[in-house]
């Protein structure tokens, strides 16, 4: 009887390092909980290329067709070329079912169907796979799976969505299977305490994503399941923790839950190090006190804009206030903050750009990955369904996941080609000096504060080159030309960043494998 599920994380396009996949690691601790087999070969994270993925892929289906139930595949958009070469390949040699699963096969199913994907499980997947490795051992029918997406004939099959799963400490603790490679590496251990999001952000891919299953949209494990796992990988020599949730603090979480949080901490000794997701409304000088005493260090927070015109047109519940307080709070705890801005949308304005540039400013500490962001125009999220029916933004065309579109104000449209060139001419070497601090590494605190401030100096020249921008584009100046200039002029100070970061990259003992950022 077939018993055993293998599932792969091809390598990936990304600006970013390669990180622990929970999602994979709760696949398989619940199938291993029902007493199957599970192999994870995580190609990203084990640094292994396509080639050594595939020669890896066709022994294993050669050597094991007979008694692998299905192969899962977790990846996105982005990858889909891979994945068609993984497909290939064991199609060449077995029948053997092939499921795909994450984000990019949940919104754009048929485009992996269309190159061999058997079928898709959208949305949350615990039930979904647990329902198909009965399936394939002869057990219920496909119909009656929900979360599933498949082809019979030339029909797109959609079965119900999934409940989500409501009661988390009902999991098993995520599989860590690669925990070996992640310390070795210094990369953060991944976890979470709950899972989903309260926000109504328009743009927001993530709740778009829980959209998908059935229930409610925020979801948490209890303090004492939570610090469980915590203890568990405590003692198997992690303390460098990533929380994944996208928003750590919702209500009815508040100081109180904080401060029995930082207490469980204490009570069972753990000296780890955290780093996690908050939404500005509900950073308090209390809430962030309590968390920095339980071990979190760093946090990224979705400030988007110091506009108040542009927050209502994202949906944020949060305010220009919010945003400020947040800031200045992170700051006064010495919290390394990464806030994500969304400089530029289709309805951007001027004057939007200059409220930004005056808390840039401002608060010229924070930190964030460039001065050049946009939103991108995600699948189904309320943002893009909104553009999808407007015309006023131009047609819209998909790259990977997103979706592009036109700017509408013409002086703004020049903004934007000059931060974008800017940042485009030091693009990858900018992810370099981020990642240890956005995507943090285990390393000794004296060399992320070497990296912050070569950051802060990198900051200071974005800042000074946006506000010569905006002043020129407002005069009336054409900035083509003084852009390549400003760039050029920029050049020995990038050579000198480039030489310091690999001195405090070598001494600390990590390494840079991100792709060139190809939202860029």
């Amino acid at each position: 009887m077939k018993k055993k599920v293998f599932f792969i994380i091809p390598p990936a396009f990304s600006h970013r390092t390669a990180e622990e996949n929970l999602g994979v690691g709760y696949l398989a601790a619940t199938l291993r909980e029902a007493d199957y087999q599970v192999c994870i070969i995580d190609a990203w994270i084990m640094g292994m290329s396509m080639d050594e993925l595939l020669e890896k892929v066709s022994h294993i289906v050669k050597e094991e067709k007979d008694s692998i139930l299905y192969i899962g595949i977790s990846t996105y958009v982005s990858c889909l070329g891979k994945v068609k070469e993984i497909v290939n390949v064991i199609k060449s040699i077995s029948d053997i079912p092939i499921v795909a699963g994450g984000f990019g096969p949940s919104f754009f199913a048929e485009d992996f169907i269309d190159i061999g994907i058997d079928f898709v499980s959208y949305g949350e997947g615990e039930k979904t796979n647990l329902a198909l490795c009965k399936y394939f051992n002869g057990e219920g029918s496909l119909e009656n799976i929900n979360g599933l997406i498949y082809k019979r004939g030339e029909e797109l099959v959609r079965t119900e969505p999934n409940d989500m799963i409501e009661d988390l400490d009902s999991l098993p603790f995520s599989a860590r299977d690669t925990l070996d490679v992640i310390l070795k590496r210094k990369s953060s251990v991944n976890i979470l305490s709950a899972r989903g999001c309260k926000g109504q952000c328009k743009f927001c891919s993530v709740i778009a994503f829980h959209k998908l299953s059935n229930g409610k949209l925020w979801r948490q494990r209890s303090i004492e399941n939570f610090v469980d796992e915590i203890e568990e990988l405590y003692n198997n020599g992690v303390d460098f923790f990533k929380v994944i949730d996208d928003s750590f603090i919702e209500k009815p979480r508040d100081v109180e839950w904080c401060r029995k949080f930082k207490d469980e901490i204490k009570k069972r000794n753990i000296k780890a190090r955290f780093r996690g997701s908050l939404v500005a409304e509900y950073v308090t000088d209390e809430i962030i006190s309590n968390l920095k005493e339980a071990g979190f260090f760093s946090f990224a927070c979705g400030i988007e804009s110091f506009s108040e015109t542009a927050l209502r047109r994202f949906g944020k519940r949060a305010t220009v206030e919010d945003n400020v307080n947040a800031v200045n709070v992170f700051h006064k705890y010495g919290i390394y903050a990464q806030c994500g801005f969304i400089l530029f949308d289709p309805y951007t304005t001027l004057e939007e750009l200059e409220e930004n540039l005056k808390y840039f400013k401002k608060l010229d500490f924070i930190l964030c990955k460039g001065i050049f962001t946009e939103l991108y125009a995600a699948e189904g999220t309320e943002f893009t369904n909104k553009l999808l029916l407007n015309s006023d933004t131009g047609e819209l065309e998909r790259h990977n996941e997103n979706y592009t579109y036109q700017i509408k104000d013409e002086k703004v449209i020049r903004i934007y080609n000059a931060l974008k060139k800017w940042h485009k001419a030091y693009g990858n070497l900018y992810d370099m000096l981020i990642d240890p601090l956005t995507a943090p590494k285990n390393i000794a605190p004296e060399y992320m504060k070497e990296i912050y401030n070569e950051y802060l100096i990198v900051r200071k020249r974005d800042i000074q080159f946006m506000d010569l921008v905006i002043m020129n584009v407002k005069a009336g100046i054409d900035v083509t030309d003084q852009t390549d200039s400003e760039i050029a002029k920029n050049m020995e100070n990038l050579k000198r960043l480039q030489v310091s970061l690999q001195r405090i990259y070598e001494k600390a003992g990590i390494e840079y494998d991100g792709e060139l950022n190809s939202y860029l």
